[in-house]
């Protein structure tokens, strides 16, 4: 699973990742007849391989543990909720393999991003720091 929280930037990394591999993309436009369909299918066939979703739709109530990996494209800013309830689809009592949870970032702001979320705790922290010129 590949967390993108920008609608943009999904579509443009589903296209890609289509070069090599089969993707779904779930969000706030796919269908609840649609998103049923593709949540079946990647529990229990072999495609989709791949889905690109924005978190937000992906918090709450979903068994995915056919995954084993979740990327997270971009922090989800100020949704530390969110970020652990969709890092949680792929954990549950059918869980067979080892998870894994990877963070794309190119700052180390994002990278403090993710740490926030991890540890549930402010962002304000983070912006107050950046006035502040620390690092």
């Amino acid at each position: 699973m590949v967390f993108v929280p920008f609608t943009g930037v999904l579509d443009a990394l589903a296209t890609e990742l289509r070069k090599k591999w089969t993707v779904d993309v779930v969000d706030g436009r796919t269908s609840a007849g649609k998103r049923n369909r593709i949540f079946r299918d990647f529990r229990t066939l072999p495609n989709p391989h791949v889905l690109v979703c924005h978190p937000q739709v992906m918090a709450h109530g979903l068994d995915l543990t056919a995954a084993s990996l979740s990327i997270w494209y971009a922090p989800i800013i100020g949704k530390n909720e969110i970020y652990l309830q969709a890092n949680a689809r792929m954990d549950g009592s059918r869980q067979k393999v080892k998870m894994d949870i990877a963070h794309i970032y190119a700052t180390a702001e994002e990278r403090r991003s993710y740490k926030v979320l991890k540890d549930r705790g402010r962002f304000q922290d983070i912006v107050l720091d950046l006035l502040k010129g620390g690092r």
